[in-house]
């Protein structure tokens, strides 16, 4: 991509967040990272903070969707200072719920990330921004249900899965809204110590269709709609059906270089099937074993702990 001058580097400036919205998409990470890294010096130089803020968020994307939490919290302090300078209301709950995200996906400090989302929330009153609520609602509902909040968490969910059926899929930042109320109400759904086993068939169905429709526009979103999609059929009597869909999750994941959904395929694996069901080169353990490294190497805490428990159950 060539330097410019003048009128040519406000264009440049203009450009190359949207071709990385096509970049980051399909998880060409260095590439959009360069590309987002020159507009915001050009921003800067301009004085074009609301394309600026719009770029740091793309690139605080960038890093949560390779699985860089701690660098997503650099940059959301960095994003966070001058939001509150700017009293750029908006883009502080963008930096809140980035925030929310990097403590589920690392410490899993579930008091921290439950007052960031409601002051994310009051940051919203004024607002009407239905694909930033989605975040924070899907967010508060995953941190819920982590916390066995059974019945708040699905009210949070089926409000962000509210906001996500009104929606076009048209911003690749916008997976963790889906990839989270999907997940979230699986949870629900049929996870320890669910409530409502059975009864949440529908919205489930809902969640992970909007997901893999968000995933036909960006593929990085692939991963993540296999693995829930797997969950679902899983639970439904596809068992066979569920094993292909997390063995081509994981090959999607290494493909994009999304480490935490690596990670996961290989847990989703190892705890669900037994050696003689398994249809891959690695056995259910070393499955385990290879979650386990990854989430270590992430400082995913959650996911660390789900993964030796397994282990150990074995």
């Amino acid at each position: 991509m060539p330097t410019a001058d003048g009128e040519e580097s406000v264009a440049l400036a203009q450009v190359l967040p949207t071709i990385s919205v096509y970049t980051s998409g399909v998880g060409q990470w260095d590439q959009t990272e360069s590309y987002l890294s020159q507009a915001v010096d050009l921003q800067e130089v301009y004085g074009d903070w609301s394309e600026w803020g719009l770029c740091m968020q793309m690139i605080g994307r960038s890093a949560a969707h390779q699985g860089e939490y701690d660098r997503l919290t650099e940059i959301s302090e960095r994003f966070m200072a001058s939001a509150k300078q700017r009293e750029a209301l908006l883009e502080q709950a963008w930096c809140m719920s980035n925030r929310v995200e990097s403590i589920l996906y690392t410490t899993n400090d579930l008091t921290e990330a439950l007052e960031l989302g409601e002051r994310s929330l009051s940051l919203l009153e004024n607002t009407n921004n239905p694909s930033t609520e989605s975040v924070v609602y899907s967010l508060k509902a995953l941190t819920l249900v982590r916390a066995g909040d059974f019945r708040s968490s699905l009210e949070n969910a089926t409000h962000a899965l509210g906001l996500i059926e009104g929606m076009q899929p048209t911003s690749f930042g916008l997976l963790i809204a889906y990839g989270s109320t999907s997940s979230t109400l699986l949870e629900c759904w049929h996870g320890e110590g669910a409530p409502r086993k059975g009864e949440l068939t529908d919205q489930v169905e809902s969640a992970n269709k909007a997901l893999k429709a968000l995933a036909k526009v960006f593929p990085i979103a692939e991963p993540r709609a296999l693995i829930n999609q797997g969950l679902y059929l899983w639970h439904t009597g596809g068992q066979s059906k569920a094993e292909k869909l997390w063995v081509k999750a994981l090959d999607r994941a290494t493909e994009l270089g999304m480490q935490y959904e690596i990670g996961a395929a290989h847990f989703e694996i190892g705890r669900h099937l037994s050696n003689e069901s398994l249809s891959t080169a690695l056995d259910r353990r070393e499955h385990l074993n290879q979650s386990m490294k990854v989430f270590e190497n992430l400082g995913v805490s959650y996911d660390l702990k789900r993964a030796e428990k397994e282990m150990e159950s074995d």
